[in-house]
């Protein structure tokens, strides 16, 4: 695989390019200001917390947070034994073909199987990155051969990645082409870098639809739709009948 959709050192400019030459309109607002709306909506979280619950119903106690976590998994138990038996072969078989592109979105971290055990994710956020950031070390080329092999596909199906975070709220994503499947997929990565965890820390709920929504996701979700305005409608158009798939893992 080549490097045209991103340069493989730093990146000077906010978008990068497609296989077809056509530039992506995703733009950060800049990093200060988007640090800026981080820390107001962690803020204002932590404020909503505190005003409504007495100090007395936090829960200071060391062993709360494990308490609540076997709470939570008796209750997703009980859900689960409640539900019918699961027969449905052709979504399952979706579903799995979904989460390889969920896996495919970490590039080469996912293709070297650093997610595949918790010692091994601790190191990539920890010693790993004080010698080599995975997140925004590696080069376009090579995350992009490894999305393409873990999902089986020929160079000329990757429409279009950004790799590189480009600020808090910016996500990680690939679009491709897959004919088999007759899918035009949209993926979009998990946490893996500072700028992510900055994101995930954005946690106020804003207004989304007829509910309520985390706040860093629902910014980032507005940038992705806005990077993706022309692409999007160009290859649906190329290619009717095709499934429009969005997918990922974690924070994607």
């Amino acid at each position: 695989a080549d490097g045209e959709s991103e340069a493989a050192g730093g990146e000077s400019s906010a978008s990068s390019r497609t296989s077809g030459g056509r530039p992506l309109a995703f733009s950060p607002l800049g990093d200060a200001e988007d640090r800026r709306r981080v820390r107001s909506s962690l803020f204002d979280a932590l404020g909503t917390l505190v005003s409504e619950r007495k100090l007395g119903g936090l829960p200071l106690d060391p062993v709360a947070v494990l308490r609540r976590a076997r709470r939570d998994a008796a209750s997703f138990r009980e859900l689960v034994a409640r539900l019918p038996p699961w027969h449905d072969a052709e979504t399952s078989g979706a579903l799995c073909m979904a989460s390889i592109y969920a896996r495919a979105a970490y590039g080469l971290v996912g293709r070297t199987g650093m997610f595949d055990s918790m010692p091994s994710c601790v190191w990539v956020f920890s010693g790993q990155r004080a010698r080599y950031d995975m997140a925004q070390d590696v080069d376009t080329a090579s995350n992009n051969a490894a999305f393409l092999d873990m999902v089986q596909l020929p160079r000329s199906d990757l429409v279009c990645a950004q790799w590189r975070v480009l600020g808090p709220l910016c996500p990680v994503f690939v679009v491709a082409r897959d004919h088999d499947m007759r899918w035009l997929v949209v993926t979009v990565r998990g946490t893996l870098s500072t700028k992510d965890i900055l994101t995930d820390a954005a946690v106020n709920p804003v207004p989304f639809l007829e509910g309520s929504a985390h706040e860093g996701f629902a910014a980032a979700a507005d940038r992705l739709v806005e990077a993706l305005k022309e692409v999007l409608p160009h290859e649906v158009a190329a290619h009717p009948g095709y499934r429009l798939v969005l997918c990922g893992h974690s924070m994607g």
